[in-house]
């Protein structure tokens, strides 16, 4: 009976571990920087950095095409986000 309660108790200490590995972590590490990614006209760009700075507030919906929405506030230059191109 001591070895089965031995082995239950190692079996779940294990899927605790498991469990806690699994979960994301809370803090960055300072070499990883965040990522909201957003396409327009094709283009991936990651404006993480804008979302606290952009003077229209927060208005991206990260992992979508804001093409329509960056067109109508914006017209179609581009350029402006150049900076925020995205490259993994």
């Amino acid at each position: 009976m001591k070895k089965i309660l031995i082995i239950f108790a190692l079996l779940f200490l294990s899927a605790i571990v498991l469990v806690v590995a699994r979960q994301p972590s809370q803090e960055q590490s300072p070499n990883q920087e965040a990522l909201c990614l957003i396409t327009v006209n094709g283009q991936v760009y990651n404006v993480a950095k804008l979302r606290s700075t952009h003077p229209g507030g927060d208005i991206y919906v990260c992992d979508t095409d804001m093409t329509e929405t960056f067109n109508s506030k914006h017209g179609i230059d581009y350029g402006r986000l150049s900076q925020y191109l995205y490259t993994p």
